[in-house]
């Protein structure tokens, strides 16, 4: 009998709901066990931003993974609630260049 992979194991829950997205997900061993694994791609971008690694590439790449949340049903307000200076770099690096102007 094939062993059933949506039984929890080693205290581990089979399924969770990503605090970001609120889409219920998989324990994969490769992300979070809070986070799915496109939040976790954003929330990496989103520190990239904050340690002033930003570039042209941010709002392509940022899209691509908003886009994979939208498919699998993930609540895309309560994503950009969660992090807002990702979805407003401009507004963002206008705040972080007037804070090193003071």
């Amino acid at each position: 009998m094939p062993a059933n992979r949506f039984r929890a194991s080693f205290n581990r829950k089979p399924v969770f709901v990503c605090e970001c997205c609120g889409h219920r997900t998989r324990e994969t061993g490769q992300d979070d066990d809070r986070f799915c694994g496109p939040c976790v791609e954003l929330l990496m971008m989103q520190n990239t931003l904050w340690d002033g690694g930003a570039g042209d590439w941010l709002p392509k790449a940022r899209d691509e993974f908003v886009a994979k949340i939208s498919k699998r049903g993930g609540d895309l307000a309560k994503v950009r609630a969660f992090m807002p200076d990702l979805f407003d770099v401009e507004g963002y690096e206008a705040k972080r260049a007037a804070r090193r102007s003071a």
